[in-house]
């Protein structure tokens, strides 16, 4: 419960910062301050075309890339560790159904900027 408790309150504090900050300049941020962890390759979809997975300030963020616009998306602000890393990575590359995981399970994690 401390864990949640604590996760929810950097959510929120980061969610507002990210409110305050352009998309650009905090893909700036996370790409040159954080550290790249890893990237997911999608072949074959109509939808993704790639993630990159960041550490940023202790918590980790899926720099998405859509096909249609190969432009960059923030998501997240999930908690990181190692093992919740690579098991959500693991998790996204091993589903049947991309799209279907994208949409339980990182869309709702979009970070707010203008």
């Amino acid at each position: 419960m401390k864990k949640l408790t604590l996760f929810l309150l950097l959510l929120i504090s980061f969610n507002s910062i990210g409110q305050s900050i352009s998309c650009d300049d905090l893909l700036d941020k996370i790409k040159y301050d954080g550290y790249k962890k890893g990237t997911s390759l999608v072949i074959g979809s109509d939808a993704i075309s790639n993630i990159d997975w960041y550490e940023y300030e202790d918590m980790l963020f899926a720099i998405v890339r859509f096909t249609t616009s190969y432009k960059n998306y923030v998501y997240g602000g999930w908690e990181y560790s190692s093992y919740s890393y690579i098991n959500f990575k693991s998790s996204f590359e091993n589903s049947n159904s991309k799209g279907t995981f994208f949409n339980q399970n990182i869309r709702s994690a979009k970070v707010d900027c203008y």
